[in-house]
């Protein structure tokens, strides 16, 4: 009898909408498993769902303001979370706003596990706390390499990371070695290897010329820091390519971005959300984008060339590190040089060096295999309890 037969469980996937590093892998996840486990009971909560405006625009609009724009804060903000007395009082302002939200959850929703794809879980232990109640809980630690010591404020948890690196960064701040698995990464849209009528009717769908190598530049969910004075200098190159531009939710950047193209036109397609956005990976000759972990490995495993312009500071300095060490493509954050640089991507030569460097890689979705051990080890808690 399978475990799907043996028990049906209440599962939440906790996350919060800081940037789309936190949210793409949750939902990721939870279809995964409602795919593999139909019967069970699978619930996505946003931390911060019911907060208060000014806390929702601070951990959703105010980190993608500090990210483009105020960099060097957000900088500073990273070193001070070093410290385990600031995460202390960070985690005791969090609890004002989020606790009274999730606890009132917690009371008519009460789940079996939980999984989170966010750090912020002081509110949770809290509001478990005051209940009485006992809930196992399984974070998924999203950063595959620069792992921030907020990750493991509370080592007790049960941890999923993607890297050996990851988990001695774990073994360090107190995680028993047994309560941290590591797994190949988390992507959030299939891998496609399209034949030649699949590469034509994708061109054709975005309006791509025929011929023309592809350029795809897309930096997540908020649009590429800098990437206005990235995609300038390139429009200003004679290059003979196309560049498509990924906006994400950003319209003050998709506003920006088309501007520009409208001053070069048939050099450019500017979008905003892209639903598919594997179909652009999949015909671009080079993508180029941040360091962020979702774009990253959904790049790679694709099997294309990457040139990385920006990464955020430490928690992504170890995802370009790996990038370019395995030379898996390349990083260049100084928009003067980008549009040689892009010339130097795009030779035969650079294309067939990553070309052997991709097929000796050995890189995965974990998706399922994720999903699966998350279950069994929910299953097997649940069981326990009885």
């Amino acid at each position: 009898m399978s475990l799907v037969q043996l028990t049906s469980m209440k599962i939440w996937f906790y996350y919060a909408k800081s940037g789309g590093g936190h949210k793409a892998p949750a939902e990721a996840l939870a279809r995964e498993m409602q795919k593999l486990y139909p019967d069970q009971n699978i619930k996505l909560v946003d931390l911060a769902e019911k907060a208060e405006l000014f806390f929702r625009y601070a951990i959703e609009d105010g980190y993608v303001f500090l990210i483009h724009y105020v960099s060097w804060v957000y900088s500073l903000i990273y070193l001070l979370n070093n410290w385990r007395p600031v995460i202390t009082v960070e985690n005791k302002i969090i609890n004002y706003f989020v606790k009274p939200w999730i606890k009132a959850q917690l009371v008519l929703d009460r789940p079996d596990g939980i999984v989170s794809t966010h750090f912020f879980l002081s509110p949770l232990k809290d509001a478990m706390r005051e209940l009485k109640l006992s809930i196992p809980i399984t974070v998924v630690v999203t950063e595959p390499f620069s792992v921030p010591p907020t990750w493991f404020y509370f080592p007790e948890d049960k941890f999923i990371v993607f890297s050996a690196e990851a988990k001695a960064i774990a073994l360090k701040k107190g995680v028993a070695e047994s309560n941290v698995a590591v797994f190949q990464p988390i992507i959030n849209h299939p891998v496609l290897t399209p034949d030649e009528n699949g590469v034509a009717s994708i061109r054709e769908k975005y309006g791509l010329t025929k011929g023309k190598k592809i350029v795809l530049i897309i930096g997540g969910a908020n649009g590429l820091p800098r990437g206005e004075k990235i995609f300038s200098a390139l429009l200003g190159d004679s290059s003979e390519v196309e560049f498509v531009v990924v906006c994400g939710d950003n319209k003050h950047f998709l506003e920006k971005m088309r501007a520009l193209s409208e001053k070069h036109p048939k050099k450019a397609v500017v979008l905003g959300f892209v639903k598919e956005i594997s179909e652009l990976i999949a015909v671009a000759d080079l993508v180029i984008s941040k360091a962020g972990a979702g774009v990253v490995f959904e790049t790679l495993l694709n099997g294309k060339p990457l040139l990385i312009t920006h990464y955020i500071y430490g928690q992504e300095k170890g995802t370009m590190e790996f990038v370019v060490k395995k030379n898996l493509g390349w990083y260049e954050p100084r928009p003067s040089r980008i549009a040689q640089k892009v010339r130097d991507c795009l030779s035969s030569e650079e294309r067939s060096r990553i070309a052997v460097s991709h097929q000796t890689l050995g890189l995965a979705p974990g998706n399922r295999e994720i999903a699966n051990y998350l279950f069994r080890q929910l299953y097997g808690s649940q069981a326990r309890g009885r």
